[in-house]
């Protein structure tokens, strides 16, 4: 018997080098499931799931789940039609709120 951490998006378990396996056989194993719960928030995943496996039949219980700390979304450029939205100026700047256009 174990208690995982379980990539809910992925369907992947925590090993104890930090990397992800498909197999819940291979996840690090932890003492409890505070421990789990845990290491999980430090990790760059969306929602997990902890899970306790059993390792005589394969089932595998959800007991908790959360979310992690989701990586930064890339940015991506703006496209070869991408328009530059104008910016409010203050009116200290202006004397009144209007549009700086370019």
């Amino acid at each position: 018997m174990c208690i995982l951490v379980e990539n809910a998006e992925e369907v992947a378990y925590l090993t104890a080098h930090g990397h992800w396996t498909k197999e819940p056989g291979e996840g690090s194993c932890f003492a409890s499931t505070r421990a789990a719960f845990a290491a999980a928030k430090e990790e760059l995943i969306g929602k997990f799931n902890i899970v306790q496996f059993f390792t005589l039949n394969g089932q595998i219980v959800n007991l908790d789940y959360g979310s992690g700390r989701r990586k930064e979304p890339a940015r991506s450029s703006p496209g070869p039609n991408h328009k530059p939205q104008p910016e409010l100026i203050s009116r200290a700047d202006a004397g009144d709120h209007r549009l700086n256009k370019p």
